[in-house]
């Protein structure tokens, strides 16, 4: 039997997003903004109830495109406010929204936010040689303290310490998987472009 991080076990959605999704390097800016979108809805939620409204998130955020959002404002988050499918809260649903525009305007600046993301690690995701799922997170802090500092530069909204760290281990920027979990030396895989 195929060894996963504990976390993965607790449910088919969750097992399924572990063995093809978190901790995967992503380098696509649609994308790593959809992750962050996703972590700032699931703060101070159980991740699996985000797994479960995806659909309906993927549909009401129309695939987490942020030019579209950010020109769409007032409509999506009208939308997202009424749309049982979705997470109705409206911190979270307007800070999405803003870092739509924020993301929109970095692009028209021809600045790349996986660029200013990746840089900070040289381009190769960071292994921490998790056991039993315990994350040291005071030897992590002088790496968090450069991702906070980039994103309070760009003025992002709702990213804090927490939303933050489950964005750099979604995104495979720190790969967090468990040193027993087969996907761990999968993951290492992935270092570089």
């Amino acid at each position: 039997m195929m060894k996963r991080c504990d976390w993965a076990t607790k449910s088919p959605q969750l097992m399924d997003y572990h063995d093809t999704k978190w901790g995967v390097p992503d380098y696509d800016e649609q994308s790593l903004f959809r992750d962050l979108s996703l972590e700032i809805m699931q703060a101070g939620l159980q991740w699996n109830l985000i797994l479960k409204k995806l659909d309906g998130l993927d549909d009401i955020y129309h695939q987490f495109d942020f030019g579209y959002l950010a020109y769409h404002f007032e409509e999506v988050r009208r939308r997202a406010l009424n749309d049982v499918r979705g997470i109705r809260n409206r911190s979270k649903i307007e800070a999405i929204l803003t870092n739509a525009q924020i993301m929109a305007e970095l692009e028209a600046q021809n600045i790349h936010f996986f660029d200013q993301l990746w840089q900070l690690v040289n381009y190769t995701p960071i292994d921490h040689l998790v056991s039993n799922d315990q994350v040291n997170l005071d030897e992590m802090k002088p790496m968090m303290e450069k991702f906070k500092r980039m994103f309070q530069k760009y003025h992002f909204k709702r990213v804090g310490p927490m939303t933050l760290y489950s964005f750099l281990q979604a995104s495979g920027i720190v790969n967090d998987h468990d040193v027993e979990c087969f996907r761990h030396d999968e993951i290492l895989k992935y270092r570089g472009r």
